[in-house]
């Protein structure tokens, strides 16, 4: 619902700029872990906030925000004519990159989550968590090459067209290295 009043806003000439700062304020309470995180701290585990657990997803809460709280300064950065979203190479390291570095490091975090809950029933049985282990190294491994794609991969031209008036298709070889 929230995409789609964005969307009607964005057609009209309505300023959002008080909308974004509302957005970056609550981020940490808009994200989706935090109705989680509440529920697992404030009744269920009132007394046990240090065990390693809770500290997985409060880290991966945290980092999911401020990946979310990052990515909602877009709105006020300044617009760059001619270019994709997100307006400008700019916009796109100092917002969209970032707020993938804060996603996919919280993501990174939170894959241990199961892998604690694993090591937990298996009575420490290492022939069978190994398994667990391999899957999530690898996994990981594979969303640390989704961060190289922003900052070390290629350079992105997010111009929509080049100087001789050709579509310019950086952006869309982006995506597809990206999926």
């Amino acid at each position: 619902m929230q995409g789609i009043i964005r969307y009607a806003l964005s057609k009209s000439n309505l300023s959002t700029e008080i909308d974004t700062y509302q957005e970056i304020g609550n981020g940490f309470i808009r994200n989706a872990f935090f109705p989680w995180v509440f529920l697992l701290f404030f009744t269920l585990n009132r007394n046990n906030w240090k065990r390693t657990v809770n500290l997985v997803l409060i880290i991966h809460w945290i980092l999911r925000s401020c990946g979310d709280i990052i990515f909602a300064f877009i709105p006020l950065r300044p617009y760059v004519e001619g270019h994709y979203w997100p307006f400008s190479t700019d916009n796109w390291y100092k917002s969209c990159a970032l707020g993938n570095v804060f996603w996919l490091s919280g993501e990174i975090i939170a894959d241990w989550y199961p892998l604690l809950r694993t090591k937990a029933v298996t009575n420490n049985n290492k022939r069978k968590i190994k398994y667990v282990y391999i899957t999530c190294i690898s996994y990981n491994i594979i969303k640390i090459i989704n961060i190289y794609c922003y900052y070390v991969g290629y350079p992105i031209d997010l111009r929509q067209y080049d100087e001789n008036g050709n579509a310019v298709k950086d952006f869309a070889m982006f995506k597809l290295r990206w999926w």
